[in-house]
């Protein structure tokens, strides 16, 4: 069972293969089964539950659009042989598609290092399309990844560059706003939301551990962070069903930003608890146990900023 997998060396991009190998049966599955395994690694290695992450929400695009392309080179390899990552536009980038030539800078691409397909948004006139481009027959060339990132370091994004290189009509997936693109930002809103709750619930369990959480001072605290982590757990569960939709309403996504929002707040209390009580292997490089804080501490800044999340209900469609 993979509640009992045990995750003996860190995820890095020599070894992600050989976890998607390892993990494949419980990640190439139907969608429900799929996120309560990724909640189950991300408690472990919120690195590891990134990179699956952008591995499979780049499948996704591919696999409901037209790409012949790249739907024939996922089905003649097994789900492990081929990894793929995902970016959505970011203010710094500079790549454009021109009649089908790629040219620019796209950045902050997961999974690069060892990426054989990507899926990439690029502006395109007035809206952004989603284009689908062959690490292996495309020339590019890539930035090194952020070797100093405080934390989620098997997970560092690198950036890659292209020189008009050509893109057959097919490798364009279509607008990113469109209906048949909903199963890709559907999935990807509700893996964000799983990795917040993993890396919440392990970095909880963690805290716990320490005989300074018995401290009858702590209790208020420490049990207002337990009932809102509960109830966050209980909205997750009520809400896995929706990553079956397929369309999404105001509703739809009403909900979706209520969890991101609940999400990130109590992952921003949790960490400010854990600083309060200045417990040294949180915080100490040399320690082993300070990495899930690290990554913690990462993964509240990545995403839509908590203050937009009351108003921008459209952001997971794009």
């Amino acid at each position: 069972m993979i509640k009992d997998w045990k995750f003996s060396q860190p995820v890095t991009a020599d070894n992600f293969k050989d976890y998607l190998k390892a993990l494949a049966e419980h990640l190439d599955t139907d969608l429900a089964q799929h996120f309560q395994n990724l909640l189950l690694i991300g408690q472990q290695d919120l690195s590891l539950a990134h990179c699956i992450h952008h591995n499979h929400v780049a499948r996704l695009a591919i696999k409901t659009s037209s790409c012949k392309l790249g739907n024939d080179y996922l089905d003649s390899r097994a789900y492990h042989e081929v990894v793929c990552g995902y970016s959505a536009v970011k203010l710094i980038d500079t790549v454009e598609l021109n009649n089908q030539q790629l040219s620019g800078y796209k950045s902050w691409l997961s999974n690069l290092a060892c990426a054989d397909l990507v899926v990439i948004q690029v502006p395109n006139k007035d809206h952004r399309v989603n284009v689908y481009v062959n690490l292996t027959t495309t020339p590019h060339a890539i930035e090194a990844n952020h070797p100093g990132a405080i934390g989620m370091k098997g997970a560092a994004a690198g950036a890659v560059s292209f020189d008009c290189a050509i893109i057959d009509s097919d490798a364009i997936l279509g607008r990113s706003e469109h209906p048949e693109t909903f199963a890709t930002s559907n999935y990807a809103s509700y893996a964000f939301i799983t990795n917040h709750l993993a890396i919440i619930i392990g970095l909880y369990n963690q805290l716990m551990s320490y005989p300074m959480a018995n401290d009858t001072r702590l209790e208020h605290q420490l049990k207002t962070l337990e009932l809102e982590i509960s109830a966050l757990k209980m909205l997750w569960r009520e809400n896995l069903p929706s990553v079956m939709a397929t369309q999404g309403t105001d509703e739809f996504w009403h909900k979706r930003n209520t969890q991101y929002a609940l999400s990130k707040k109590i992952l921003l209390d949790l960490i400010h608890t854990v600083l309060e009580l200045g417990i040294h292997d949180f915080i100490n490089d040399s320690s082993p146990t300070s990495n899930r804080f690290k990554d913690a501490i990462t993964f509240v800044t990545h995403m839509k900023p908590l203050y937009k999340t009351h108003k921008d209900t459209i952001y997971y469609r794009g």
